[in-house]
């Protein structure tokens, strides 16, 4: 299983599927940001690039739940933001 991102790529002028995996996944994951301050939306975390979640999707595992990865300590946090929000 691969995380793919639906981008306008600039260079070509058309839509192309880019790996979030690859060295540009950063100035992606930039651009992401950038459009969300422009439209007026708070960015209130990142979940970062793990190996360990395609393991546990091949588990059927929660990620979430699980202890051992960087992503799901990082969702638990933006969770945890967003519940103090409501």
């Amino acid at each position: 299983m691969r995380g793919y991102a639906r981008c306008k790529d600039n260079r070509y002028g058309r839509e192309t599927n880019e790996s979030l995996y690859t060295a540009r996944g950063e100035g992606f994951t930039a651009e992401v940001e950038s459009f969300a301050v422009e439209e007026g939306l708070q960015v209130i975390g990142r979940i970062p690039y793990d190996p360990g979640v395609t393991q546990r999707t091949m588990e059927e595992k929660s990620v979430v739940e699980d202890e051992q990865t960087t992503a799901g300590a990082a969702m638990r946090e933006i969770y945890a933001r967003f519940e103090k929000q409501l």
